[in-house]
């Protein structure tokens, strides 16, 4: 999904596209930690990605083997490929956030075996424990499992919702946050709402905004993860505290 043609977000506060070439983004190995500015702030505090794995910026043409191909949303222009010699390695990525009290997190990324997540969180490592952090796992169809909500204290429970998701392609993540509901969607195609003062009884309610991103996990076949048309803002209901 392109960078500013979302049907859930109106109002972009971040994004990024990954495209290679632009200033400070060489195509090649950026390092693990912090150090790429997000692309576009949109008048908001410049941010800068965190990240937990060997990452590059690619675009189709020299995309690992593994690559399903381009995404026909910008792929051909840059993209984030993490994996390199960490086959079991995640590709976490969040910014630092905490600008709406109702935000859409968004963006493009390959269905790996495992999980693609949606985080909202309350520290730059969502699984810390004493957080009161909320990732949305994505998983494809036919697993026990599709669509379930994840907290470190907690752990993750299932919802009822189905993904529609095929392994290896290209799909849309989007989840809608506040602080005691989300609204999840695939392709931008509402799958669920939860009220989380009530699901799980309540185990998942109040999600902070202070940092979002996204995660992928996947296995020894799945160990390159691909990303683009990170987006983050608000929607037709979101509005700033």
């Amino acid at each position: 999904m392109t960078v500013g043609t979302s049907k859930l977000i109106t109002s972009l506060d971040y994004s990024d596209t990954f495209t290679v070439g632009l200033p400070e983004r060489p195509s090649g190995n950026f390092p693990t930690g912090t150090g790429l500015n997000v692309e576009k702030s949109y008048g908001h505090p410049v941010q800068t990605w965190v990240w937990d794995a060997l990452g590059t910026l690619n675009t189709d043409a020299n995309a690992h083997e593994l690559s399903p191909g381009g995404s026909e949303a910008g792929s051909d222009t840059g993209m984030s490929q993490f994996g390199g010699g960490e086959r079991f390695g995640e590709q976490l990525q969040v910014i630092q956030y905490g600008l709406r009290d109702r935000y859409v997190v968004q963006v493009d990324a390959v269905q790996t075996s495992d999980r693609v997540i949606i985080w909202s969180s309350a520290s730059a490592d969502p699984f810390d424990t004493k957080s009161n952090s909320v990732g949305v796992f994505f998983r494809p169809s036919g697993n026990a499992i599709e669509i379930g909500l994840f907290r470190p204290s907690v752990g993750e429970v299932g919802t009822d919702f189905l993904s529609t998701l095929t392994e290896n392609t290209w799909n849309n993540y989007a989840v809608e946050f506040s602080a005691h509901a989300v609204k999840i969607y695939v392709n931008q195609v509402l799958v669920g709402s939860l009220d989380l003062t009530e699901f799980d009884f309540g185990t998942f309610n109040n999600v902070s905004n202070a940092y979002v991103g996204y995660d992928a996990l996947g296995s020894d076949v799945d160990w390159v993860k691909w990303s683009d048309n990170f987006q983050v803002g608000g929607g037709s209901h979101s509005v700033k505290p």
